[in-house]
């Protein structure tokens, strides 16, 4: 087998049955995938596999991908529509592949389309706070109310929902898409084509199928969950391709633009900054397009200071987290010790603390390795930085997912 699809597909079958959310054989599997991409990905030899056998391996994922499709609160006809349709495309797929065609790249458009807007009319009022604050939060700044100094609609029961906790750009972004639509969720519709879009530039390959392999991007498993929730890695990975394919063509000044935006939407994003710097800071002229984006930050930081650093700071406490989100569903080290050991909430901090500490340590040896390619460097640093933390969903996860799908469709011939 492929050695990039093995990681992937451990890494799928970890995270997508279960939703991200843990169970000791999910913990195991996540295990695996750390141990396996250690020792993968940190070899610094790209080998240039053969793409016939991994179209393949596409398929497969495609496949799974049908069997998972769906949102979670989406209603169960537009469900069974979406599945219906998704597995009649494999069958497509399947036919093109045995008889060498080329699938044309507005099919891969058309059938994501109808699949995100059967999503999204599926399930138009998901019970969850990141589809509620992404769309209400452009609409109390055009407004003129600030959103980091706001109450939201009742998601939850029993939790007052005062808070913000994203980057500015996340408000920026989705400002159009709210105005005109009134949903976020058309705005990670329009990143994920942009990324396919991208993504189908920056192959430098003959394969007959390369517009199968950047579907990947539009197909991944739960993608479609993913846009019911209106969770923001979707793209937060589209701003890094498209910094990239500016990167590629030398436009410095727009790569650092770009690259800036990536690092305005969720705060842990930030711990792979170091691996840009020298590019971003070597002419004057790029680091003024850097730093322009974060006139953001200053002006709703002037706004009103403490709240602006309550949500983005201080509102990540995993003591304040446990009021909105179940921390012990999650996959990450020191939960497994908690349901392992029932620690006391004092050992608890020390065991979250001591793991943070093991994934900065982690970062810096991968960061400090001149051998691995970037991409690389940011799987690892992602998969290690959630695994070791306190609070990690599963698109954490898919995030990292995406990253593990970009190594492998650039490797291919």
């Amino acid at each position: 087998m492929n050695i990039q699809l093995l990681l992937i597909f451990v890494l799928i079958f970890g995270i997508v049955p279960n939703l991200g959310f843990f169970t000791f054989s999910s913990f195991f599997l996540l295990t695996v995938f750390g141990i396996l991409a250690w020792i993968i990905l940190r070899n610094p030899s790209h080998v240039k596999e053969d793409s016939s056998f991994s179209e393949w391996g596409v398929l497969v994922i495609y496949l799974v991908s049908a069997t998972y499709y769906g949102g979670y609160y989406q209603n169960t006809l537009s469900q069974l529509i979406g599945q219906v349709v998704f597995f009649s495309f494999c069958t497509y797929i399947f036919t093109q592949l045995y008889k060498n065609r080329e699938i044309p790249s507005y099919m891969f458009i058309i059938f994501f389309l109808f699949l995100s807007l059967l999503t999204i009319f599926g399930s138009p009022n998901p019970t969850v706070d990141t589809f509620v604050i992404l769309r209400e939060a452009p609409q109390k700044f055009l407004q003129g109310q600030n959103p980091y100094n706001s109450v939201y609609s009742q998601v939850y029961a029993n939790i007052k929902p005062d808070y913000f906790n994203y980057l500015p750009f996340s408000i920026i972004y989705f400002i159009p898409f709210v105005y005109f639509f009134g949903d976020p969720r058309y705005g990670l519709v329009v990143a994920m084509i942009g990324t396919y879009i991208v993504i189908n530039m920056l192959q430098k390959k003959s394969s007959s199928q390369k517009y199968l392999f950047s579907s990947l991007f539009l197909f991944a498993p739960r993608s479609f969950y993913m846009i019911e929730h209106a969770y923001l890695d979707t793209l937060i990975f589209f701003i890094f391709v498209l910094a990239l394919f500016f990167s590629e063509k030398s436009k410095d000044k727009l790569f650092s633009l770009v690259i800036s935006c990536f690092f305005l939407i969720k705060q842990n994003i930030i711990i792979v900054l170091p691996l840009f710097i020298k590019k971003i800071f070597k002419r004057k002229i790029t680091m003024l397009f850097f730093i322009l984006p974060f006139i953001s930050v200053v002006f709703f930081f002037f706004w009103n200071p403490q709240a602006f650093i309550k949500m983005t700071i201080t509102g990540y406490q995993p003591d304040l987290l446990l009021k909105t989100v179940p921390l012990q569903n999650k996959i990450v080290v020191p939960n497994v010790i908690y349901q392992l050991f029932h620690p006391s909430n004092s050992h608890m901090q020390v065991i979250t603390t001591m793991s943070a500490l093991v994934a900065f340590f982690i970062a810096i040896v991968i960061l400090l390795n001149n051998k691995l390619k970037t991409n690389r460097k940011i799987i690892l640093i992602l998969f290690f930085g959630y695994f070791f933390s306190y609070h990690a969903y599963f698109n954490s996860y898919y995030l990292v997912l995406l990253f593990l799908l970009f190594d492998f469709v650039l490797s291919k011939k």
